[in-house]
């Protein structure tokens, strides 16, 4: 393999693009999604973020690690996790279950104004303690407490 030099010349992209997606856990799907927004002229191609708290920006050297509710003007879709630490779902679990504040995230997301699209997902395990649909009621029940409704 040759390893690209500074200032090489890079030709333009010709015919269609293969990305793998190993796992297709949030980071996958909110990649997937976000193309398929762009495709469909709902949203910029301004990129896609996987960090809880804060974010690195530039070399690790730099210093500069901004809150990640200072980005909240630029978020459009973002995917919904409640974690327990548990020997199920990866240690995540269904809303309400867990150890995340998902009522102050949620507030932080109305507060900045944009329309957001929030997608709740559990990732699969063994033996899992409910059925994917009792999880989905089980978190809709939940966000139902905290006032939110549904379409039917």
């Amino acid at each position: 393999m040759t390893a690209v030099q500074k200032g090489a010349e890079i030709a333009p992209a010709k015919g269609k693009l293969g990305v793998l997606l190993v796992g297709l856990g949030a980071v996958s799907t909110t990649f997937i999604a976000g193309v398929e927004a762009i495709k469909k002229g709902i949203a910029e191609p301004i990129g896609s973020l996987t960090q809880m708290g804060a974010i690195r920006l530039g070399k690790r050297t730099d210093n500069r690690v901004p809150l990640i509710k200072d980005f909240l003007p630029l978020v459009r879709h973002m995917h919904l996790k409640d974690w327990n630490g548990g020997e199920h779902y990866v240690g995540y679990c269904p809303l309400g279950m867990g150890k995340v504040d998902i009522k102050t995230i949620l507030d932080l997301v109305e507060g900045s104004g944009n329309p957001v699209n929030v997608m709740v997902e559990l990732d699969p395990s063994a033996r899992q303690p409910m059925t994917p649909l009792e999880t989905a009621q089980t978190s809709k029940a939940y966000l139902q407490k905290l006032g939110y409704t549904f379409r039917s």
